[in-house]
């Protein structure tokens, strides 16, 4: 049994330098295009300024535009940091698109946020339960009134 074929894999045929071997992007996904358009469609970010935020040069932030993979996974978080954009969200789509599960993360303030409407979502639970026994008691109080009325009309 052999392994399962990856969608457009193609390996570098050189062994060079892999900046200069051009690499068809994988999966319809180019993250160094991506990256790059949203830098220069984003008004408050600049190639220069993502660079600095990131502690890399203008030319080696920019270098790597043309890598459909974009770099290593740290790679990705120091550019979403430095933009503020999730760029790990477009891997994912692929990820869900083939069927795979994708882990939902939470931030701690998030997590917060959750637990205290968790928190407001019980007590409104108990409230309720609470009033519904109270209408029990009071709907089992009306049958039984109205069961003595009509026993005290048949006599």
């Amino acid at each position: 049994m052999g392994r399962k074929k990856i969608e457009n894999s193609k390996a570098p045929t050189s062994t060079g330098n892999l900046r200069h071997v051009h690499q068809e992007p994988r999966y319809g996904l180019h993250l160094g295009e991506l990256i790059n358009q949203f830098v220069v469609n984003d008004r408050d970010l600049s190639i220069e300024k993502v660079a600095k935020r990131m502690g890399k040069g203008k030319s080696t932030f920019a270098n790597k535009f043309s890598v459909p993979y974009y770099g290593s996974v740290y790679d990705l978080i120091d550019v979403s940091v430095a933009t503020g954009h999730d760029f790990f969200a477009y891997p994912y789509m692929i990820l869900k698109s083939k069927g795979i599960n994708v882990t939902k993360f939470y931030t701690e303030g998030e997590m917060e946020q959750l637990r205290k409407e968790n928190e407001h979502l019980k007590q409104m639970l108990q409230t309720k339960i609470e009033e519904n026994e109270t209408l029990r008691q009071l709907n089992n109080y009306l049958k039984r009134d109205l069961e003595e009325r009509k026993l005290e009309k048949s006599y």
